[in-house]
């Protein structure tokens, strides 16, 4: 299987890498990692992958096609008595298991039960099961449908395979009996039955045709539980998984969820591992290896440096960069980098427009200079540096005492609505590399050359 070695071979070739997964048995070098799957424990790749990468994990990014987003729409109401099953258990069903379904619908309470049975064109028993429907008038045969989502739509349960169609059978709102039929089934095939979103009668060879028939006949009996399980199979596949992903690569998150919070010791790795970057390193820098023991000291003293604040930027993926204020006296040299993932989405002015806006909580506040995040046009900045061999970031410094620099003062009242703005203008600002002071006392505008009021 494809694992961190190949990926790794990748990366000069590519700005980011997106890992689909659900094994969870390898170790990744990528940027973005999904496993849509229904799993509790969170936190199994965290020894897999750096502790930088998005992890996207869960049914809420389950990547489906349009059709299913259609169909969902279509409300499923509570209904006395079942009258239609879908059965599909993948297109080649290696098992026969759509034989064994069928048969086991012969049971004399279940022969009023109407029946869409889908197979792929691959199906090697497609004969067999040709000839069993032809002789059953309440059955119909679907081979290789491009439409599996309107068939869905219109049936009461599902019996089928626990693959991937699971979450297909869901975002339509289809309860469903399910057999798995491969191991990586297993798992989350068990929490959702645990957690009441399925009936899962157990492994291929555990599950007969009497298994199946008993389990239909009893769901018959208790249609508000398939009710129940239809809305909860709905609210946990929401169905546009697709959009979201598409989204974030894209355009990245969505800057008006970011959150600011303060640097945690428990941050070090992380810190760390956009630190020593191999990408950034050997692209721009070409900068020494940084030990992890040397770093961790470093790190910590900056944690608990009164003239240091070290800000997390988050969202609702995860954490995408960081901002560090390093202080001396009324003056803040501001350094900020985004992670790979996030770079080049226009993030850093409204990155650092937040960071300065959480900071913001004294009389006056002056801006000396800006460390930019890693990119073409900042590595000539980075070049003009004498302040490059700093541990933290390999990134850019701009060289802020260099002539001609213009020097632009914001004075404030406190309580205004505009400082949401002023931040957002003087984060602008700070990026394009002038020395910027924000004050909301008269006596504390310093000199400079241009002063908004």
């Amino acid at each position: 299987a494809i694992e961190k070695i190949w990926e790794k071979k990748l990366r000069p070739y590519v700005n980011k890498i997106m890992v689909i997964d659900d094994l969870a048995n390898r170790k990744h070098d990528c940027d973005l990692l999904l496993d849509q799957n229904y799993i509790r424990d969170k936190s199994r790749y965290d020894q897999l992958i750096s502790p930088s990468t998005i992890k996207l994990l869960g049914p809420n990014y389950v990547l489906l096609r349009k059709d299913f987003t259609k169909y969902r729409n279509i409300k499923k109401q509570l209904k006395k008595e079942l009258d239609r099953v879908f059965v599909f258990f993948g297109g080649s069903d290696s098992y026969n298991l759509t034989t064994t379904a069928l048969k086991s619908l012969e049971e004399k309470h279940l022969q009023h039960l109407f029946v869409d049975a889908v197979i792929g064109s691959a199906n090697s028993c497609q004969q067999e099961i040709k000839e069993y429907i032809a002789s059953n008038p309440r059955a119909k045969l679907h081979i290789q449908v491009d439409n599996i989502a309107e068939i869905m739509s219109s049936a009461d349960i599902a019996l089928g395979a626990g693959g991937s169609t699971t979450w297909e059978r869901m975002a339509i709102g289809l309860p469903s009996i399910v057999v798995t039929t491969a191991e990586n089934q297993v798992p989350f095939t068990k929490e959702l039955y645990q957690d009441g979103y399925l009936n899962w009668l157990g492994n291929v060879d555990q599950v007969s045709q009497q298994k199946i028939g008993d389990a239909v006949l009893a769901a018959t009996y208790n249609p508000q539980k398939l009710y129940e399980q239809s809305q909860l199979g709905q609210k946990l596949v929401p169905a546009n998984g697709a959009e979201i992903i598409s989204e974030l690569l894209i355009n990245g998150p969505n800057k008006e969820t970011l959150s600011v919070r303060l640097a945690k010791i428990s941050d070090c790795e992380l810190y760390f591992d956009w630190a020593t970057n191999d990408l950034v390193c050997d692209k721009y820098f070409n900068q020494e290896k940084i030990e992890l023991e040397d770093y961790q000291e470093w790190f910590h003293n900056k944690v608990k440096d009164n003239n240091t604040i070290l800000l997390v930027i988050e969202s609702e993926f995860g954490v995408i960069g960081q901002v560090r204020f390093d202080r001396s006296g009324s003056h803040y040299r501001v350094n900020y980098s985004l992670g790979r993932q996030f770079s080049e989405l226009g993030l850093a002015k409204h990155v650092l427009s937040i960071a300065i806006d959480y900071v913001k909580q004294e009389n006056f506040f002056v801006i000396e200079g800006c460390l930019k995040d890693s990119h073409e046009a900042s590595k000539k900045v980075f070049e003009q540096s004498s302040d490059h061999h700093s541990p933290i970031w390999h990134t850019c410094t701009n060289d802020c005492e260099k002539s001609g620099q213009l020097s632009i003062v914001v004075l404030s009242d406190r309580a205004t609505w505009m400082n949401i703005w002023i931040a957002k203008l003087l984060a602008g600002f700070a990026i394009e590399g002038y020395k910027i002071s924000w004050v909301n006392e008269l006596e504390h505008v310093p000199a400079g050359d241009l002063c908004f009021i």
